[in-house]
């Protein structure tokens, strides 16, 4: 047996030996060294995080699909597409996706964000954590803030999960302003609440139009 102090030697055509250096165990590697040998983000190419995290989107959506994380195909051409339940595909392009930018689908997320609303889940769900959980970003907001001087610390951010110090796209910072943006009608959400069936918020954003972007909170003009 070799020992692992010895370096290893193989014949080349040449004559010579070639040293070999002897293999590190995975384990004993340092951060660095596995950092290097994960498969690099398909979208922006960098080895600090996968597609599902990248914020960088300078054509207004992340190319590539959700479900499998590659870049050959958007979500409703992967093969596991079709067994993919609604609430799920929900999670996955809004959800999931908050202050962050929305994925490439041929069916945007709004869409499938407002068919769920129709649901028996959507109708049973609580009122007050839909409207305080973010959605995707706008596409205009996207192609912004892939510009934005501050773009490496928003990727760090969504790299590590702290969806806290995200950007929040003020057209998209809840179901009901973003329902008004994309002309889906939302008088319709709240109707196992009549009495709240058109919220305070949704009637100022109607009276003055939704808070312009603002540097100093965050967001980006």
């Amino acid at each position: 047996m070799v020992s692992d102090k010895q370096p290893l030697r193989a014949g080349g055509r040449g004559g010579g030996d070639v040293r070999l250096d002897p293999l590190t165990p995975r384990s004993h590697r340092t951060p660095a060294q596995v950092l290097d040998q994960r498969m690099p983000c398909s979208s922006c190419g960098s080895k600090s995080h996968k597609l599902d995290r990248c914020i960088r989107a300078p054509f207004g959506s992340i190319r590539g699909c959700p479900l499998c994380e590659q870049i050959t195909h958007p979500m409703e051409m992967c093969p596991t597409f079709s067994t993919i339940r609604p609430e799920i595909i929900v999670d996955v392009l809004v959800w999931k996706r908050g202050n962050m930018p929305p994925w490439t689908t041929r069916v945007p997320w709004f869409e499938y964000l407002s068919d769920w609303t129709r649901s028996e889940q959507f109708r049973q769900s609580d009122r007050s954590t839909i409207m305080a959980t973010p959605l995707p970003w706008s596409q205009d907001f996207t192609r912004q803030m892939a510009q934005s001087p501050g773009i490496a610390d928003v990727q760090q951010a969504a790299t590590r999960y702290d969806t806290s110090a995200l950007p929040s796209d003020a057209s998209t910072r809840n179901i009901e302003v973003a329902f008004k943006k994309y002309s889906i009608p939302c008088n319709y959400l709240w109707s196992n609440h009549p009495e709240e069936s058109e919220s305070p918020q949704a009637t100022a954003d109607a009276q003055t139009g939704p808070t312009p972007p603002d540097v100093a909170n965050g967001r980006i003009n």
